[in-house]
């Protein structure tokens, strides 16, 4: 007869072992940093620096999460030793939660594991976009809560927009209409 926690730990170890699978099919590709020059003209957009900071972000979380997926599967396979961060992505990964390593590299979210990749995802989709438009400009259309800083972003529009129509900086403020 298999002594309880020993059954808790194997349900454990399949059910990490397919998440594992599950994510890592899911997780979006690195992006390429975009470089002031890819914009192609003069006077780069003032947002590429923001464009950069936000793309560097995301590939961080990627790679932490590549990182201890990787590490994860090779404890369970038996080619590393299960170290006790390993063993809290486990459990975290078998809970259908947002593993704390995760987390402290993320933006916040209270979304269950599943929902919050399919959101990484979201959040990568619209950088990629951003980096496609002509002379890295910003888009139309930017989603804020898709951003690891949406308070730079912000400030940004506020710094250029006080300086393309030279108004002092401390007397500018944001407005949003809700319709």
């Amino acid at each position: 007869m298999l002594d309880s926690n020993l059954c808790v730990v194997i349900i454990m170890q399949e059910r990490a072992g397919a998440t594992i699978d599950e994510v890592l099919e899911k997780l979006p590709s690195s992006m390429i940093v975009p470089d002031a020059a890819m914009a192609k003209t003069d006077e780069p957009s003032p947002y590429v620096h923001l464009l950069q900071q936000e793309v560097l972000a995301l590939n961080n979380l990627l790679n932490t999460i590549r990182g201890s997926m990787t590490d994860l599967r090779r404890g369970l396979l038996g080619e590393l030793q299960i170290s006790n961060p390993m063993e809290q992505v486990m459990c975290a990964l078998a809970d259908n939660k947002v593993p704390h390593t995760w987390e402290k590299v993320s933006y916040p979210s209270l979304r269950a594991l599943g929902a919050w990749v399919a959101d990484l995802g979201n959040r990568a989709l619209s950088l990629r976009e951003w980096c496609n438009e002509p002379n890295l400009s910003l888009p139309k259309v930017t989603w804020l809560p898709g951003l690891f800083a949406p308070k730079s972003f912000l400030t940004a529009v506020q710094h250029f927009t006080a300086i393309r129509n030279h108004w002092a900086l401390d007397q500018t403020i944001v407005y949003t209409e809700v319709r």
